[in-house]
């Protein structure tokens, strides 16, 4: 009967993670909900540390976790602390430390078409578009220095205290535009405008120190990998997860999830695996170090068993030494997914099922 139930899931998993990668690339889930209900605002989770809010024309005060964000308000992030901006659509801006961002403009029609305008003072974000925009949509991010517009993509945006803007493409193409000159940087690369300068060339983007690939077997719709700030890259409740600066999400040909996530040192990876109702199957996770310029320096396997919940959950240690397995007592210990979910509803409803953590 173990057999039977570990295959059957299999199938219906593969298809399950082809349909919501479908409807994230075209938005389609966004179509059932009223969007001009919930469009003027977005949910704002708190990962870890102090993050303060300012409402239009007053001062700033502690945000608390779930805190709704509007067109006029300002996000700041303290040291050593993190958040996510999650939109209707799904979209999402991820804030690094001592970061500031405030929302310009924010709204939609009833076509469907969404109009997003950022100011982002100093800091860094992480940005991941949901949905290819159409013709009548705008998402921009403006700088002291820039002012960064696209279509459907993920990028990254760093600005220093005096007004120095930097921009890494991850995913699509940006269009930075200063001093009537405009730049596009796609995939892998990067532009920078300084002070009363125009974007440079596009430029290939500098390759992270390491990056981590975890890889789950086929038998979950639901597994997130999280860093020690609570940041997590996966699928969680059928929806794609990138809170992860630069992290990417793809099943590959034998229907298995892969994450990618850049690293630059010493660091523990928490992965929470939502297995089928009932399974009491194993859960494989690889792990594997890629070090710029050198290749794979390290490997490692985890097989963990679900809980009475259906829920494995796994743990490394990244060490100069390489990738060491955590016990399972340590693995329990450490961080749990946290994921943004759009604004609410009325009634208490979301507009896609992406807010619970899995298990």
């Amino acid at each position: 009967m173990n057999g039977l139930r570990g295959r059957v899931p299999r199938r219906v998993l593969i298809a399950g993670l082809i349909v919501a990668f479908v409807l994230v690339a075209t938005g389609l889930y966004a179509i059932v909900a009223p969007r001009q209900a919930i469009a003027s605002s977005a949910s704002l989770t708190i990962l870890d540390g102090s993050v303060s809010l300012q409402r239009e024309g007053g001062a700033f005060a502690e945000a608390k976790d779930g805190d709704l964000v509007r067109a006029g308000d300002t996000v700041k992030t303290g040291d050593n602390s993190h958040a996510v901006l999650t939109y209707f659509d799904g979209s999402t801006v991820s804030l690094d430390a001592d970061t500031e961002l405030r929302i310009e403009e924010l709204q939609a029609t009833p076509a469907g078409d969404i109009v997003v305008r950022m100011f982002q003072q100093v800091g860094s974000t992480w940005h991941v578009v949901g949905r290819e925009l159409s013709r009548d949509s705008k998402y921009e991010l403006r700088t002291p220095t820039s002012t960064a517009s696209v279509r459907g993509t993920s990028w990254l945006t760093g600005v220093l205290p005096n007004g120095q803007t930097v921009q890494e493409t991850v995913d699509g193409v940006v269009a930075n535009s200063a001093n009537g000159v405009v730049v596009e940087t796609s995939a892998g690369f990067t532009t920078t405008v300084q002070p009363g300068t125009a974007p440079t060339p596009p430029l290939p983007a500098p390759e992270p120190p390491a990056t981590v690939t975890v890889v789950l077997g086929a038998q979950t719709a639901n597994a997130v990998v999280v860093d020690p700030n609570g940041r997590s890259v996966g699928v969680a409740n059928g929806q794609p997860v990138r809170s992860i600066p630069g992290s990417t999400v793809s099943v590959n040909d034998q229907g298995q999830l892969v994450m990618r996530i850049p690293q630059s040192g010493q660091s523990r990876l928490s992965t929470l695996v939502q297995t089928p109702t009932g399974s009491t199957q194993p859960v494989p996770i690889a792990t594997q170090v890629n070090v710029r310029g050198v290749g794979t320096v390290a490997t490692a396997l985890e097989v963990r068993s679900p809980d009475a919940n259906g829920t494995a959950r796994g743990g490394v240690a990244l060490t100069p030494a390489g990738v060491v397995v955590l016990p399972q007592g340590d693995a329990n210990q450490l961080l749990a997914p946290k994921i943004g979910a759009p604004p609410p509803l009325p009634g208490g409803a979301v507009p896609f099922i992406g807010g619970q953590q899995p298990g």
